[in-house]
């Protein structure tokens, strides 16, 4: 399909696809159109109701956002009302028109649109509101479809296209289910001492990493680093994916660093499958297989860390802990919670006394030390809570500063604690360094989760609300 200058130019529009267009138009500031923007002017003139059920069973999509979801094809390919758009959304519009032409949609109506739109799965649009993996290119256009237009295009080429693209990628999976018995038999080759048959599910993951990692490399012999973007490339679990994308452990950022890697020795793959192995009895997954790379130590994958600022333990611990999440065992320990209570009131009791002195003495300044009390442990280690309590017992009053030290003092206590709690239930030793950067990934990383849980619900909630009183 070739693109004309103005891809909408010798058809009619309905209203609400001008609106949508001219929405885009108006937030793009001197910039090209690109799918995404098109995305957002339907989002922002459509009804709500529309576009929730889409959001809610795909991705919802923020306009902060905007900027991770450019066009793979920025260049201009047309303009609108002399505002240039990008190649995707030039074809994008060309699309649309052609589904109105085919199927006599006149004049063109929004959900035309944002098939074009989505149309490729590589464009700014489609990869926004396919972020989470709940639902593949194919189910995302028949969800557009479902939602956004009132009438059944039948034997729609687009979505039969994409249902053709899933099914090859299902007979590509059904293969590497049949390979599980030969990978079973190869384990020996590898070095791999295997009591209990391989299960299906785990070949095929291994499988599929594996296979991925050797078109990585361009070898049958992959690298343990080729592995890890593997892992993290297959990976489907997206709660894993944020806490990784919150390490800045992705497979972009890795690409960036590698050809500042390749003069660093790396080790096989195949050695940190074995060592996943041992260390799992479950079905190894992207958590598994990349705690045995972390564990693995190449001094490549060493150097890959050290450049984001993590370590080999600290990114062994996180993975490792994932499978017992996955099982839905409790996320912390009772003896972690008596600490963090501890912590709390002592914490408080500080507080009180800053704040108390400040009425005594009017030196109202003090009061925002209490500021350093609550960003301590585990945002800074125990001992900066004892260089506070020497400040505090000479800014405020000894009694503050001895407050402040036994609050230092079950700072160390939690931090022992925690780390004895994580070797217990990983295996992995950390220091209290690390302990305390893993322990501010986990307090975000559920935080994160818990405003995701609480926007779904009150999208939910409010989609509800307007049917019933539609």
């Amino acid at each position: 399909m070739t693109a004309t200058k103005n891809p909408f130019e010798s058809v009619e529009l309905s209203i609400a696809t001008q609106d949508a267009i001219q929405a885009a138009t108006e937030t793009v500031e001197g910039r090209r159109i690109g799918t995404i923007d098109l995305l957002f002017g339907l989002l922002d003139t459509e009804k709500r109701s529309v576009w929730d059920e889409v959001q809610l069973k795909s991705t919802f999509v923020i306009r902060d956002e905007c900027a991770d979801y450019p066009d793979a094809n920025y260049e201009e390919g047309g303009s609108w009302n002399g505002v240039p758009l990008t190649v995707e959304a030039t074809r994008a519009m060309a699309i649309a028109a052609e589904i109105s032409r085919e199927y006599g949609l006149s004049p063109i109506p929004t959900g035309a649109l944002a098939l074009g739109l989505v149309a490729s799965a590589d464009s700014g649009a489609a990869r926004a509101l396919l972020a989470d993996k709940r639902v593949d290119h194919a189910d995302l256009l028949e969800l557009i479809h479902d939602c956004t237009l009132d009438a059944t295009l039948e034997n729609l080429d687009l979505l039969d296209a994409a249902k053709s693209a899933r099914s090859r990628r299902v007979k590509l999976t059904r293969t590497l289910l049949d390979t599980a018995d030969k990978l079973a038999q190869s384990n020996a080759a590898v070095g791999i001492k295997s009591e209990a048959p391989t299960t299906r599910i785990q070949a095929d993951f291994v499988a599929a990493v594996m296979a991925r990692a050797q078109s990585i490399d361009g070898t049958t012999d992959p690298t343990s680093i080729a592995l890890l973007v593997a892992s993290l490339e297959l990976n489907q679990e997206s709660e894993l994916r944020e806490l990784f994308d919150s390490m800045l452990l992705d497979p972009d950022s890795i690409r960036m660093l590698q050809p500042a890697l390749d003069h660093f020795e790396d080790l096989p793959a195949a050695d940190a499958i074995v060592r996943s192995r041992r260390r799992f009895d479950t079905d190894l997954l992207a958590a598994e297989i990349i705690t045995g790379v972390a564990l693995l130590d190449s001094p490549r994958v060493r150097e890959l860390f050290r450049r984001l600022a993590l370590t080999n333990n600290e990114v062994a611990a996180q993975s490792a802990e994932w499978p017992s999440r996955r099982e839905g065992k409790p996320e912390v320990a009772n003896a972690e919670y008596a600490t963090t209570v501890l912590a709390g009131i002592s914490g408080a009791v500080v507080t009180m006394l800053i704040v108390l002195d400040a009425i005594d003495t009017g030196d109202w300044w003090k009061v925002p030390l209490v500021y350093l009390i609550w960003t301590g442990y585990p945002g800074s280690g125990p001992r900066i809570g004892l260089i506070y309590a020497g400040l505090f017992t000479f800014v405020v009053n000894p009694v503050a500063g001895l407050a402040q030290a036994i609050s230092a003092g079950i700072s160390f206590w939690q931090q022992h604690v925690e780390i004895r709690v994580r070797l217990a239930r990983t295996g992995v030793k950390l220091n209290g360094a690390e302990q305390r950067r893993v322990s501010q990934r986990f307090l975000t990383d559920r935080s994160r989760r818990r405003r995701t849980r609480l926007q779904m619900f009150r999208k939910t909630f409010r989609s509800a609300s307007r049917r019933s009183d539609g």
